[in-house]
């Protein structure tokens, strides 16, 4: 069977499920169960997923998430959360916020901060270099809480990026309202971020080179993790 790679799956969410619940790195261990019932013990609301594996078990959701990142990775997440959910017992807070991250081992998924174009803008892209700067650590929203002008309904919508992300539609079925919703931040959910500036490496630079640097938001329990001087390895949405 062909796999149309350009045409995004129908339904992602449940095929980041099947993921989570059924790729096996090696026969009849399950990877991502045994990582997603760990985290869930520590009272951990996110996980690592590498982009190989997702590759390996159904390329055309690793190419949705590749050239779609944003709302792939809140399928992820809504994924995680619903795993979470089934598996916790009864024990399951629904207003919890979860994260999925992606890594990867392949070098050949690194694209050099010289190298970066238009092309990339909204793509989930590797890169490495040396952290030259770090600001102070402010509060970021990650649930916000919307309010329809029409009907007055009150949605609370998780925020996976930096750029405040509205509701499609108003939730109230009488309604279908699709614009200009109110934020009502006393009702929203907040969490660290910070920025780094990262630059190329010096090896990485031909004689008389500028060297280059990209702007990286840190969220969550990543603030404070690096500092100017260290060498990271980053993947994230451009």
């Amino acid at each position: 069977m062909v796999i149309e790679t350009d045409s995004p799956p129908t339904n992602p969410a449940g095929d980041f499920e099947d993921f989570f619940r059924n790729f096996e790195e090696i026969p009849n261990e399950f990877k991502y169960r045994q990582r997603i019932s760990d985290a869930y013990a520590k009272s951990e609301h996110h996980i690592t997923v590498l982009f190989e594996d997702i590759l390996a078990f159904n390329p055309q959701l690793a190419h949705y998430l590749k050239n779609h990142p944003e709302e792939a990775l809140e399928e992820a997440s809504e994924a995680l959360k619903n795993i979470i959910r089934i598996d916790a017992g009864g024990f399951f807070n629904p207003d919890e916020a979860y994260f999925v991250r992606i890594s990867t081992l392949n070098n050949s998924n690194e694209v050099s901060l010289r190298r970066i174009r238009s092309e990339h803008v909204d793509t989930l892209i590797y890169v490495k270099g040396i952290v030259i700067r770090a600001s102070i650590i402010r509060p970021q929203v990650i649930r916000a809480m919307f309010e329809c002008p029409i009907c007055g309904n009150q949605m609370l919508v998780d925020q996976l990026t930096t750029r405040l992300t509205p509701p499609r539609e108003c939730m109230n079925p009488t309604c279908n309202n699709k614009k200009d919703f109110k934020v009502l931040t006393e009702q929203s959910e907040f969490l660290d971020h910070q920025y780094v500036t990262i630059q190329e490496a010096p090896e990485e630079l031909r004689s008389g080179d500028i060297p280059q640097t990209l702007q990286a938001v840190l969220l969550n329990d990543l603030v404070d993790s690096v500092r100017p001087g260290e060498r990271v390895k980053m993947m994230g949405i451009l």
